[in-house]
This record gives structure tokens, sequence and C-alpha cells, in this order.
């Protein structure tokens, strides 16, 4: 791993740029306003947590000039990617990868249907923190793990070996044998959590204190993992009930990125997740009724194609 590349400075590209650069690698990171001068002057800093760092990065406003990148980590929400590949295409090495650290399944395939070559890698982080200022990352909870997965070759071709190069420099990262199944576990979990503190504006553990939301979790995570079955995710005959008990144990503290962006007015994710839930279910034949009004609720009338 030569020169890296992060894309989207908020929690989680902010706490892996952080912890990378701090372990020695050769990292840049695209800033703009406030989130710059900060970083610039006074580096990029973890709060909290064993990862607790302040870190020195390669800041930059524009890739002019800046050279290839060996690998790109896009962190940035899934309904920018278009845009946001697009400014890095041409700086990305000819055997380049990108790992799209993004919610969402398929997000690698659909960096390298992008890029018009095969360079996307899935990545599904287990994080949970806050950019509450500019050029400070809070850590709150989580595994703090990064899984990366390679839709279109063995783990051991270039997942692996990428993952190998990040836990040297620091960066608690594994390669995944199933992209999908690990995609998918993700999503029906982050789905059910931030769309019903989104929708209710409420705080997750608050919600299924009382029978009635956890009625509407377990509901939310039983149409997830129905359409994940069908679109071929092995995630277990339990994941269902599993994910559910997951949940009540993180509940208590949990205030979700889509809460935390209906509190501001921000755009949310909710099309991305629920909305493709609901979508994926539709073409395989899986009823996923919660999931829809979560998105009607969230997101207003959703545009078809």
């Amino acid at each position: 791993m030569s020169r890296v590349l992060v894309v989207g400075l908020g929690a989680i590209g902010g706490y892996a740029a952080a912890v990378l650069s701090a372990g020695g690698a050769d990292v840049s990171v695209l800033a703009r306003g406030r989130t710059l001068e900060v970083v610039r002057a006074s580096g990029l800093r973890i709060a909290g947590g064993p990862d607790e760092v302040t870190s020195h990065p390669t800041v930059l406003d524009s890739l002019d000039g800046a050279g290839a990148f060996d690998v790109v980590l896009l962190a940035t929400k899934a309904p920018d990617t278009a845009d946001v590949v697009a400014t890095f295409a041409d700086h990305l090495a000819e055997d380049g990868v990108v790992v799209a650290l993004q919610n969402g399944v398929g997000r690698g395939a659909t960096v390298s249907e992008l890029l018009g070559r095969d360079a996307g890698l899935d990545g599904v982080v287990y994080l949970e923190a806050r950019m509450e200022e500019p050029g400070v990352v809070t850590f709150l909870s989580g595994a703090r793990r990064f899984e990366l997965g390679d839709p279109s070759r063995p783990a051991a071709e270039r997942a692996e070996p990428l993952a190998q190069a990040l836990r040297d420099a620091g960066l608690n990262a594994v390669a995944s044998p199933d992209p999908q199944t690990a995609a998918w576990r993700k999503m029906v979990l982050v789905a059910t959590a931030n769309s019903m503190t989104g929708a209710t504006r409420a705080m997750f553990g608050d919600l299924i204190a009382d029978e009635r939301g956890r009625a509407v979790a377990r509901a939310l995570l039983r149409e997830g993992a129905a359409v994940a079955a069908a679109d071929g995710a092995d995630l277990g005959p339990d994941f269902a009930t599993e994910a559910f008990d997951f949940l009540v144990d993180v509940g208590p503290g949990l205030r979700s990125s889509m809460l935390h962006d209906v509190e501001r007015g921000r755009r949310t994710e909710v099309d991305t997740l629920n909305g493709e839930i609901v979508r994926r279910g539709d073409d395989l034949g899986v009823p996923t009724p919660s999931h829809a009004v979560m998105q009607l609720v969230i997101g207003g009338v959703p545009t078809r194609s």
C-alpha cells in the first residue's frame, strides 16, 4: 500500500484517515471549508476509544497535480457516489482499488461500473462515531472493524493483501470471503435502527422499550432478512432473532446517522437502505411493507425508474 486517498472526511472517513496516518501510511484527505482549515492547522483527531490519536495527513482541497493514488477509501454518502467518483477517476493508479465504505449492497460493483474497470471493493464498517466539530472524530461505540470484500475475485487475491496492509498501519481491517452476505447483514441492521430513529426522532433504546416498538423492529428485520435470503445472502435461519437481540444490547445509547441527518435537515440514506430493500423485494417477489412505510415517512414519495 503506497498512497491512500480518503474521500468523505466525515466520521468514518476521518476515523480511518487518522488511524492510518498515525500508523505511518501515506494518507491524503480531500476537505473543504472549515474542516480544511482546521485539519491543515491542527491535524485530525480521534477523541475517545482505544484509537485516540492526533495525526497529520496531507490535506487537499483539489486533486489537481496530486498524482495517482493506489487506494481510495470512499466514505461519502451513497447517493453522492457518481459525482464523487468522477472527481478522482483520473487519479486512481492503473492497478489501484477503491473501497466503498458506504451503507448498502453492491457498492463496490457500483464503483467499478462508474470507473469502467474492475477496481471497486465492498466495505462494511462496524463503528459508531460522530464528527461533531471540524477535524475531531468522537468515538461512541462499536468494534471499529472494517471488512473488505471483493465482489469479483477470491478474497486472497486483493481483499486480504489490502486488509493486511491496512492492519499494518493500525486499522482493524479484515477480508470478507462473502462480501454480499457481509453487506446484507449490515444493511438489514442499519436500515432497521436508522429508519426507526429517523422516522420518530427518538433514541432507539426508548423505542424498543415499548412492545409496539419491538414489534416494528422485528418486522423490519424479518422483511430485510427475507429479501437478503432471496438475493442469495447466507444470513442463517435465525438472523432476524439474533439481530434483534444485538440491537437490544446496543440500543440504549444508539443515535443513528439518519436521526442525526433528520435533526439537521440533511438528505438521508433512507432510499439507499430501506428503499433498496423495497426495490429488491419487488424484483424478488418478497413483500416489504414495513420498509416501504419507512421510506415514505422519511423520504417522501420515492422516484421509480
